[in-house]
């Protein structure tokens, strides 16, 4: 059974090409990914980036559910699990953030989102900076002068790092970090409040710059060893190499969809977070 729904959920991506040498390295049953969740350009994205994270010496493990059966989020993944992400393991991993329904008339806001998130545990600082910048410029081939990246000063030693994929002083801004840690949204540090996992680094996070003059945040990276976490949005870069930005309403088919599917599976009755995505009053 796990290694069919490892299959399957490669299948959705793209990525039947990888998957077979993969089932036995999966850390624990996860569902497929629902086809109505991603469109082609989507997976598109992340069978490129998996190809590249494959190059690169990186194994695939299998994501969190979705469900999470925790009170935490409405009962829903907010972000890969780090404290068991392997060194130089990915995950390819189904989120959604009951905070993101405040902005939901803002264009590039989903209702279920996928990153790819990995770990450069013990690696030097900004090596996980440097993995993804390298995909970005290099490999994606995003103008370097649309890039934007947030952070705080203790970023500031990795700018010749920045500086070796063509990113300019000008376009990195430098918050304060107390206030960073008080928010804990990332662009600086990630601690979320009341998350059960309590996860708590430094980070920068990489905006792109659309033709309209929108700014989409792509990439959070933790910055410092040996938090070296790094989670690429499909869909938000997705948006930005087509320029293009995606609404709430296209995909609360595919929220609804992944959100039913992962509950059956695991015999767990719909969280809050289902209904408070789409605007429902919770069932009695």
């Amino acid at each position: 059974m796990l290694r069919r729904t490892f299959i399957t959920l490669a299948g959705y991506l793209g990525l039947g090409g990888f998957s077979a040498g993969l089932a036995g390295r999966a850390r624990a049953e996860a569902p497929p990914l629902p086809l109505a969740a991603v469109d082609a350009e989507t997976r598109r994205t992340a069978a490129e980036l998996v190809r590249y994270l494959d190059k690169r010496g990186y194994q695939s493990d299998l994501a969190s559910p979705l469900v999470t059966g925790h009170p935490f989020n409405g009962g829903l993944q907010y972000d890969e699990d780090a404290t068991i992400l392997k060194p130089h393991h990915y995950v390819i991993q189904p989120a959604s953030r009951i905070g993101d329904v405040s902005h939901s008339s803002r264009p590039g806001v989903l209702p279920l989102f996928h990153m790819i998130s990995g770990h450069n545990y013990q690696a030097e600082n900004g090596a996980s900076l440097a993995l993804i910048l390298d995909y970005l410029v290099n490999v994606v081939g995003l103008d370097r002068k649309r890039l934007r990246l947030s952070g705080t000063e203790k970023a500031r030693p990795l700018f010749p790092v920045l500086a070796r994929y063509g990113v300019k002083e000008s376009q990195i801004r430098l918050v304060d970090w107390q206030e960073a840690r008080r928010k804990g949204e990332g662009s600086g540090y990630f601690e979320p409040k009341e998350h059960p996992r309590s996860p708590s680094f430094d980070t920068v996070s990489i905006e792109y710059i659309l033709t309209d003059g929108s700014e989409l945040e792509i990439a959070e990276i933790g910055i410092l060893a040996p938090q070296q976490v790094f989670g690429v949005g499909v869909e938000r870069l997705t948006m930005a190499r087509q320029h293009k930005l995606m609404r709430w309403q296209q995909g609360l088919p595919g929220f609804r969809h992944a959100v039913e599917q992962d509950a059956r599976r695991q015999g767990l009755a719909l969280p809050a977070g289902y209904y408070d995505i789409q605007g429902l009053r919770l069932a009695s």
